[in-house]
């Protein structure tokens, strides 16, 4: 809920400016998991991420006439301190053979 939740106010708080300049730029990180891929005891991160994907989806069609786009970026397994070890053996399964970085999900936005 809070993925999505936080995704919807700061869009919320911020497009009324960009549609007045005539551009921004609204870039939200969601998941694979949600709206691609599915697992035991992540319902609510699951409902989180694809629900912040049809809302990016969504905006983009509702303000691309106003100069503002919506995008978002949607990793797989991305390595952070609170990995559980489970989740670094799975990450070795993904086609890179590892977990991602922050910083390559960072370069994908920026």
């Amino acid at each position: 809920d809070t993925s999505l939740k936080t995704a919807f106010l700061v869009t919320r708080a911020f497009l009324p400016a960009m549609v007045e300049a005539g551009y921004g730029r609204i870039v939200n990180v969601a998941s694979v998991t949600g709206p691609l891929v599915s697992y035991q005891g992540t319902a609510a991160y699951s409902a989180a991420k694809a629900g912040m994907v049809g809302l990016t989806r969504t905006l983009a069609l509702e303000v691309a006439r106003h100069g503002v786009t919506a995008n978002a970026v949607a990793p797989g397994w991305i390595e952070t301190g609170a990995s559980s070890e489970p989740e670094r053996i799975a990450a070795l399964h993904a086609p890179p053979g590892r977990a991602g970085r922050p910083d390559e999900v960072a370069a994908a936005v920026v």
